[in-house]
């Protein structure tokens, strides 16, 4: 993760995508000054009101167990919500989760899905033999 000063810094008119998670939503709120005790879809809304961040930047935020929240438009925010799909024996480890949540999403847009559908495959849960 960047500095506070270098998050600040960052060229956010340049991007177009943030994927983070919500840990790093709120590291970004408080590098734009911004302390939230919020959760849920009130960070990205404070994300899209700080000073000195892109309007543009598609947001999605992956919430672990909870699924994921997006926004597309900063003005008049909108945020999108998706539950994570239930695992019948748990979670044994979560190395890799965010690369392959990354992957299914980015494969999904090169497909032209739309952002939902991309997102509701990342989530998908199926029965492994």
């Amino acid at each position: 993760m960047l500095t506070p000063s270098e998050l600040r810094e960052f060229p956010w008119a340049s991007l177009d995508w943030l994927i983070v998670n919500e840990g790093e939503i709120q590291d970004l709120l408080r590098a734009f000054g911004v302390e939230s005790s919020s959760g849920g879809e009130t960070l990205i809304k404070e994300l899209y009101d700080a000073e000195g961040f892109n309007k543009g930047v598609k947001v999605v935020c992956t919430l672990g167990a909870e699924g994921v929240m997006w926004a597309v438009d900063g003005q008049g925010v909108k945020v999108g919500r998706l539950p994570a799909g239930k695992l019948e024996k748990g979670v044994k480890d979560t190395t890799g989760a965010g690369d392959c949540f990354l992957g299914y999403l980015t494969a999904g847009l090169m497909r032209g899905e739309s952002l939902e559908a991309a997102l509701q495959n990342c989530l998908a849960v199926s029965s492994l033999s």
